[in-house]
């Protein structure tokens, strides 16, 4: 500072600096409201050591140094621990600064009030500076810890280790992730299909994912898991925006090299295991039924996801579709890919036979070839059955071909590309 004394400077005596106290307490009684004795000492203590040093600058006037400083930035980080708010901490500053000029214009000389004054909007703005800086510090830290003890304790949860009555959650929302709130939960895993990125493998993407999420979704939970998976709880049930952001994601950071998989909304920590569940179902059956698309939603896939078991999909699969099915495996035909594009067609033929690039012709033939085999009622009373059955039938040949056999076209070529044999029951 480049301030000189004109008049006279009368240090306070220690009656002055307690009666700053006792002001500054009285002006903020909720900083030290429902706390024990030994806070509200602290926080006396805190203020007695604050006015001295303050009346120190004034009568070198040079502002704190360092080591005088970081003793406040520890009282800063004390009152974090005692759970006082950072805008109270910054009130109580305010505060304090407005009762010492008060005090201290009443002991200048007249001449020198600008430059008190102007002192004091110094040391006020570096003390808050500081303490600010190292609340917030020591807040990040607090964070970094509930949010390490919460993924320890999902990947418990994921493990089986601990039952979910023991599970002790965090003090969210202070600091630990608040399962109050809605969230959703996303699956994360390589694709079984694309080919891994330049210099990085399949389980080696997701520490990178890792670290591209905590700058697109900085507020949410990750859980690296033991199966190479990463699972991630995102606030929020905003799931259809969800998807578009982890869309453009994938398939720009990551080249369509990965897959996810997204729940429908919960909350507490009893919807955490349900709902990762949904998240990796939703991941692998929809990979199976659009492997173009890079992230598939639970909602869906839900409703093919009725059939939980292999032996469950080829049951029904092969009571709908089983002589089409053995037609195409003698003969080399696309019956059942012409089936399904027909129904997804609702039954408009030049519609079915732009989507196979077929001529108009060829679909009325297989179409005939499909009556005989499987009979005139499977395009009326048997339709929601037979369209069930085609959408399901990816499932099914993923099951049952060899990976060595063509699997053919893929039944619904308008919305996914061609399902490969790399998929297999347990995949599922």
């Amino acid at each position: 500072m480049t301030h000189s004394w004109r008049g006279e400077f009368d240090p306070p005596s220690r009656e002055m600096i307690d009666t700053f106290v006792d002001e500054t307490m009285y002006a903020l009684p909720h900083v030290v409201a429902h706390s024990g004795k030994d806070v509200e000492s602290d926080v006396l203590e805190a203020w007695r050591r604050y006015a001295h040093l303050y009346y120190a600058t004034l009568a070198t006037l040079e502002l704190p140094s360092s080591d005088e400083i970081a003793e406040f930035e520890q009282v800063a980080r004390r009152r974090l621990h005692q759970s006082v708010g950072l805008e109270d901490l910054h009130a109580a500053f305010r505060r304090g600064a407005r009762i010492l000029l008060e005090h201290a214009l009443m002991r200048v000389d007249p001449v020198d009030a600008g430059m008190v004054a102007s002192i004091t909007m110094e040391f006020a703005d570096q003390m808050t500076t500081a303490a600010e800086r190292a609340y917030l510090e020591e807040q990040r830290s607090m964070s970094a810890t509930e949010s390490d003890y919460t993924v320890e304790l999902l990947l418990q949860l994921f493990r089986g280790e601990v039952r979910l009555e023991d599970a002790k959650v965090p003090m969210a929302p202070v600091h630990g992730y608040d399962f109050a709130r809605t969230y959703t939960v996303v699956s994360f895993a390589p694709s079984a299909r694309a080919t891994p990125m330049r210099h990085a493998s399949g389980p080696e993407l997701l520490p990178m994912l890792g670290t591209v999420l905590r700058s697109v979704l900085p507020f949410a939970l990750q859980v690296q898991r033991d199966d190479d998976t990463l699972t991630v709880l995102v606030p929020g049930d905003a799931v259809s925006n969800l998807a578009k952001l982890l869309t453009r994601m994938l398939s720009g950071k990551f080249n369509g090299t990965l897959r996810a998989g997204i729940s429908i909304p919960t909350a507490g920590l009893a919807g955490v295991l349900p709902s990762a569940e949904q998240a990796t179902r939703a991941r692998r059956v929809g990979e199976v039924l659009q492997p173009d698309v890079l992230v598939h939603v639970w909602d869906h896939v839900r409703a093919l996801d009725i059939f939980r078991g292999a032996n469950e999909v080829e049951t029904y699969v092969e009571e709908q579709l089983g002589p089409l099915i053995q037609h195409d495996k003698r003969k080399g035909t696309q019956l059942v890919e012409t089936l399904a594009a027909f129904l997804e067609a609702n039954g408009n033929r030049k519609t079915a036979a732009r989507n196979l690039t077929v001529h108009i012709n060829t679909l009325d033939y297989r179409l005939r070839q499909i009556r005989s085999i499987l009979g005139d009622e499977i395009f009326a009373e048997r339709s929601f059955a037979a369209h069930l059955a085609v959408r399901l039938f990816p499932l099914y040949r993923a099951q049952n071909l060899p990976p060595e056999r063509s699997l053919g076209p893929n039944p619904y070529p308008d919305r996914a590309g061609e399902v490969t044999t790399a998929t297999n029951a347990s995949a599922v």
